[in-house]
């Protein structure tokens, strides 16, 4: 049931004009819609939210998606609204949810946000906004959720649309909502060096967003694999054998391996500084 920021005319200008626009202009003066519960349900279930997590919403109006995320998942949360009478509704009814002790609204400009203690982050915006907070986004924990409500975040495609049935819908041109869902990933684009008893084995990774393409090489030859990144671990999806990795930081480790690539298992790599790997 998250409210959500709209703005038809900027909807229809184009993405240059609406990026050269301060942020704040992008969601001043925005009118209040409510979405549905069935819609708000999707958004909260595809985001898998439960008890231990901290879902934040950008543009939270009557604070309707935070009170639904702690009164029927167990969640703790933050609604964030330019809006001051928004706020001060939340605020209340929160308190006649029972659910005021999990949650807190704040009046705040959304992109002077502090997004680093979400979990999840729900989004109802414009797509030309999505597309301004989306190097943010990117920049959370790897496993951090994304859930928007009908609009995409460009070419980083999500991880998995549903389509809601809306009957009573007034926006757009069919009854029905689409809700997206990104999963932030880890950075694995680099050069990794192998260590111990990989030494002398490189790996090469390149990334945009949750898709990524590879090669290993060693005496053995040199193979090529694509994968996808979830989270913290990378697994290959198709290429010369399949192999999974966790990714922290600098560091790297084979999960599993099969084919070509089984004598990597357990293998510890190391990001490279300084563009070649040498023997540790």
């Amino acid at each position: 049931m998250n409210p959500i920021l709209l703005r038809p005319r900027l909807a229809l200008a184009p993405l240059l004009v609406a990026f050269a626009l301060p942020a704040r202009a992008l969601v001043e003066e925005v009118p209040f819609v409510v979405t549905p519960d069935s819609v708000t349900q999707a958004m909260l279930e595809l985001a898998r939210v439960g008890p231990g997590d901290h879902v934040i919403d950008l543009g939270s109006g009557d604070g309707r998606i935070v009170i639904t995320a702690a009164r029927r998942f167990g969640a703790s949360g933050l609604g964030v609204d330019i809006d001051p009478a928004l706020v001060a509704k939340s605020i209340e009814n929160a308190r006649a949810a029972g659910v005021d002790g999990k949650v807190r609204f704040i009046e705040q400009d959304l992109f002077k946000t502090d997004l680093d203690p979400a979990t999840v982050v729900t989004l109802y915006l414009l797509p030309e906004v999505n597309l301004k907070l989306r190097p943010s986004l990117l920049a959370l924990k790897p496993g951090t959720r994304i859930v928007s409500h009908d609009w995409d975040m460009g070419d980083w495609k999500p991880d998995k649309s549903v389509t809601i049935p809306v009957a009573t819908k007034k926006l757009g041109t069919k009854k029905a909502s689409d809700v997206h869902l990104w999963i932030v990933p880890t950075y694995a684009d680099g050069l990794w060096c192998g260590q111990g008893n990989a030494t002398g084995t490189k790996m090469t990774i390149s990334q945009q967003f949750q898709q990524a393409t590879g090669t290993v090489s060693n005496v053995r030859g040199v193979y090529h694999f694509e994968g996808r990144v979830e989270a913290t671990r990378l697994a290959s999806t198709a290429g010369d054998g399949r192999i999974a990795f966790d990714v922290s930081g600098d560091d790297l480790k084979v999960r599993g391996a099969e084919g070509v690539f089984k004598h990597l298992d357990g293998t510890p790599f190391k990001r490279s500084c300084c563009g070649s790997c040498r023997d540790y």
